[in-house]
C-alpha cells in the first residue's frame, strides 16, 4: 500500500495500480486514485477527488469538493461545505454522503444499488436514468431529490424540512416519504410502477399526472393537496389504473384530471365513513379522509357525487352527465359548447351550478342553501332543447339570460331572484314562496306569437317584463306584488280578489285583465266580461256591476254583489299612472 501526502499548497496527486492512501492537506488539492482500493482524503479548502477503478473510499474534509466514484462500491463523503459527490455510469454499489453543507449528489445511469445521504444543509440527490434500488435520504434542509427516467425500485426519505421528492417518468415500485415539512412528492407520467408515497407532517402536495401504474397515497398530518389526471388517450387502453388516497389529519384537497380519459366516470360517497369511489372502466380511485374535491370529468357520460365539503366538479367536454355536489358549498359546471343532456344537483349547501353556452336540455337544482344557478347565453332552441332550474330551499338566484329555448325557472322556498332577460324563447318564472324579483326584460318569444309566463307564488313579489317585446303573462300570486309590463299584450292574472293588493307599471290599451271565474265568485262566467259588470267611479252603483276603476286613483275593486250590504268591495289591483280601462280589457276564466 502506498501513502501519498500533500503539502499545504496546491498538490496533483497520483496513485498508482495498488490500493492507495491520498491525503492532500491544505491548498486546492487534486487526488487520483488509480487501480486499487483507494483511500482519498481532500484535507482542507476545495479539492477534488476521483477514485478511479476499484473500491474507493473518499473524504472531501472541509471546503467545497468534488468527489467522484467512477467504477466500483465506492463511498464518497462530502463532510463539511457544499460538496459535489458523483458515481455516475457506475455498475458498483455506492455510499455517497454529502454531510454538511448544500450538497449535490449524482449517481446517473448507474446500474448498482447506491445509497445517496444529504445531511445537512439543502441538498440535491438525483439518481436519474439509473437501473437499482437506490436510496435517497436528503436528512435536514429543504433538499430536493430524484429518481427520474429510472428503471428500478427506489426509496426516497425527505427528512426534516421542505422537500421535493420526484420519480416521475420511471417504471420502478418506488417508496416516497416526505418525513416532516412541506413537501412536494411528484409520480407523474410514470410507465407501470406501484408506487407507495407517504407526505409525513405538513402541508404536502402530491402529483400523480398521467399515471399509468397503481399508486397509494397517503398524506399524513397537516393540509394537504393530491392531483391526480389520466394519461393521454393514446397512450393506454384503461382511462386510469387504480389509485389509493389517504388524506389524513387535516383539511386536505383531491384533484382528479379524467378529460382524456376513453370511458366515462361513476363515482360514489358515503357521508358517514367519508369514503368516495370512483370507477373508471375497470380501475378505480379509492380516497378517504378528503375534505375538498375537484373533478373533471370525461367526454363520455359521468356520474360525479361530491363529499361532505367545497367541492368543485366539472362534467367535462361532452357525454350525457349526472352531478350531485352533495353537503358543502360546491361550484357545478357543464362545459360551453356540450349538446349533451346533464342533470346538476347542488345538495345543501351555497352551492353555484354553471351550464352557459350549451346547446344541450339541463336540469340544475340547487337543493337546500343560498344558491346560484347559471344557463345564461344557451343556444338550445336550434337543437329543441330547454333548461330547467330549480333553487329549492334558500335564497337562490336563477338565470338564463341571453339564451335561446323554452327555459323553466322555480326558485322554491326563499327570497329569490329569476332572470330571463334579452332571451328568445318560451320562458316560464316560478318564484315560490318568498319575496322574489322575477325578470323577462327585453326578451322576446321565437316570433312574437307566444308567451312568457311569470308567476310570483308567495310572498310580495316584483315581476318586471320592461321592454319585453313577447306576450307576457304575469301573475303576482298571494302577497302585494309589483307587476311591469312590457312592450306587447301583457295578461296580468288574479285568481281570487284577496291574494293581496298588486301594483301594475305600463299598462296600455293592448293589455288585459285575467280574472279566474272560480276564485272570485259575483256570477262571473268563463268568456269576456260583459258591459254592465263594469263601472268608472268608485263603488258600484248596481247589483250587476263586479269591477269598479277609480280614475282618479288608478284603484282597481272587487264587489261580489254588487250592493254594498252583504260583501263589501276589495282593492286587489292599483293601477300605476291611471291609464285607461274599459271592459274590453278583462277576461274572464
Amino acid at each position: 500500500m502506498t501513502i501519498i501526502h500533500g503539502t499545504n499548497s496546491n498538490d496533483y496527486l497520483y496513485g498508482g495500480d495498488e490500493s492507495d492512501t491520498i491525503k492532500g492537506f491544505a491548498g486546492y488539492d487534486y487526488l487520483y486514485g488509480g487501480l486499487g482500493d483507494d483511500y482519498l482524503y481532500g484535507g482542507l479548502d476545495n479539492d477534488k477527488l476521483y477514485g478511479g477503478l476499484g473500491n474507493d473510499k473518499l473524504y472531501g474534509g472541509e471546503g467545497n469538493d468534488n468527489l467522484n466514484g467512477e467504477q466500483g462500491n465506492n463511498s464518497l463523503y462530502g463532510e463539511a461545505g457544499d460538496d459535489t459527490l458523483d458515481a455516475g455510469n457506475s455498475t458498483g454499489n455506492n455510499l455517497l454522503d454529502g454531510g454538511e453543507g448544500n450538497d449535490e449528489i449524482y449517481v446517473y445511469s448507474s446500474s448498482g444499488n447506491n445509497t445517496l445521504k444529504g445531511g445537512v444543509g439543502n441538498d440535491i440527490l438525483d439518481v436519474r436514468f439509473s437501473y437499482g434500488k437506490n436510496i435517497l435520504d436528503g436528512g435536514s434542509g429543504n433538499d430536493q431529490l430524484y429518481a427520474r427516467y429510472s428503471q428500478g425500485n427506489n426509496t426516497l426519505r425527505g427528512g426534516s424540512g421542505d422537500d421535493y421528492l420526484g420519480v416521475d417518468l420511471s417504471a420502478g415500485n418506488n417508496v416516497l416519504n416526505g418525513d416532516d415539512g412541506n413537501d412536494i412528492l411528484d409520480v407523474s407520467y410514470q410507465w407501470k410502477g406501484k408506487n407507495i408515497v407517504s407526505g409525513g407532517n405538513g402541508n404536502d402536495i402530491f402529483y400523480a399526472y398521467g399515471v399509468q401504474g397503481a399508486n397509494t397515497l397517503n398524506g399524513g398530518s397537516g393540509d394537504d393537496s393530491f392531483y391526480i389526471s389520466s394519461p393521454s388517450a393514446d397512450t393506454v387502453v384503461h382511462p386510469l389504473v387504480t389509485q389509493t388516497v389517504d388524506g389524513g389529519i387535516g383539511n386536505d384537497y383531491l384533484y382528479i384530471d379524467y378529460s382524456t380519459a376513453i370511458a366515462g366516470i361513476t363515482s360514489s360517497f358515503n357521508t358517514t365513513t367519508k369514503q368516495g369511489l370512483i370507477t373508471a372502466d375497470t380501475n378505480q380511485v379509492r380516497y378517504k379522509n378528503i375534505e375538498r374535491l375537484n373533478i373533471i370529468g370525461t367526454s363520455h357520460d359521468d356520474i360525479i357525487v361530491g363529499g361532505n365539503s367545497d367541492d368543485i366538479i366539472d362534467g367535462g367536454s361532452g357525454g350525457n352527465d349526472t352531478l350531485n355536489g352533495g353537503a358543502g358549498n360546491d361550484i357545478l359546471i357543464i362545459r360551453d359548447n356540450s349538446r349533451s343532456h346533464n342533470t346538476v344537483y347542488g345538495g345543501a349547501g351555497n352551492d353555484s351550478l354553471y351550464a352557459n353556452g350549451t346547446a344541450g336540455t339541463n336540469l340544475l337544482d340547487g337543493g337546500d342553501g343560498n344558491d346560484y344557478l347559471s344557463a345564461k347565453n344557451n343556444y338550445s332552441y336550434f337543437f329543441n332543447a330547454s333548461q330547467t332550474l330549480i333553487g329549492g330551499a334558500g335564497d337562490d338566484t336563477l338565470d338564463v339570460s341571453g339564451s335561446y329555448g323554452n327555459n323553466f325557472l322555480y326558485g322554491g322556498a326563499g327570497n329569490d331572484f329569476l332572470y330571463a332577460d334579452y332571451s328568445v324563447g318560451l320562458h316560464r318564472l316560478d318564484g315560490g314562496d318568498g319575496d322574489d324579483y322575477l325578470s323577462a326584460k327585453s326578451s322576446s318569444s321565437r316570433f312574437i306569437i307566444n308567451t312568457h309566463i311569470l308567476d310570483g307564488g308567495a310572498g310580495n313579489d316584483i315581476l318586471d317584463v320592461g321592454s319585453a317585446r313577447a306576450k307576457n303573462k304575469l301573475m303576482g300570486g298571494t302577497g302585494d306584488d309589483i307587476l311591469i309590463g312590457g312592450l306587447n299584450e301583457d295578461t296580468f292574472v288574479f285568481k281570487n280578489y284577496h291574494e293581496g293588493v298588486d301594483r301594475i307599471y305600463n299598462f296600455d290599451h293592448l293589455d288585459r285583465i285575467q280574472i279566474c271565474a272560480v276564485g272570485f265568485g259575483g256570477d262571473l262566467s268563463p268568456d269576456s266580461l260583459s258591459v254592465g259588470q263594469f263601472t268608472l267611479g268608485t263603488v258600484a252603483t248596481t247589483n250587476d256591476q263586479r269591477f269598479i276603476y277609480d280614475t282618479s286613483t288608478g284603484a282597481l275593486y272587487f264587489d261580489q254583489d254588487g250592493n254594498g250590504s252583504g260583501f263589501n268591495q276589495v282593492k286587489f289591483a292599483q293601477l300605476d299612472g291611471i291609464p285607461s280601462l274599459s271592459v274590453s280589457n278583462f277576461v274572464v276564466v
